[in-house]
């Protein structure tokens, strides 16, 4: 089930950054992004248990998706293309028209996601991940 992420979701998608991201997002920035006017956040529960998450920030007919992750315990069962597809159609009944985003280049997984719901390359961010200088892969819908 997906549904629209809440505060009572904060301690949830924080374990989840923390577990998924070598630069996790704080606290206070997850708070402020699921409370924004301007974002789509969404989780993916299963029975109870919140296995994944995904944002948005937007305005106008432009977006930025800022991170999608999913509980390790989860992964490989296709929820990260869930969350995307709800994201998706939340963009396009919002008239958001020009997606963006930022992935590693070495997170070939991630990358494939986004190919396949039609997201392209269109530049490279070099050393833009500060735990390891990683080059990030711009990708645009």
């Amino acid at each position: 089930m997906i549904t629209e992420a809440t505060i009572a979701d904060l301690d949830a998608i924080c374990e989840i950054e923390n577990l998924s991201f070598a630069t996790p997002w704080s606290r206070a920035s997850v708070l402020a992004h699921i409370t924004a006017d301007n974002a789509g956040y969404f989780v993916c529960k299963d029975g109870g248990i919140l296995t994944g998450f995904i944002g948005l920030i937007y305005a106008a007919d432009e977006g930025q998706i800022t991170n999608i992750a999913v509980h390790p315990g989860f992964r490989r069962r296709k929820i990260g293309g869930v969350l995307l597809r709800h994201l998706l159609d939340f963009a396009r009944d919002n008239n958001i028209i020009h997606l963006t985003l930022e992935v590693r280049v070495g997170n070939t997984a991630a990358v494939n996601l986004y190919k396949k719901h039609g997201f392209t390359a269109v530049g490279i961010r070099k050393g833009y991940y500060t735990d390891n200088g990683e080059d990030a892969i711009v990708m645009k819908l």
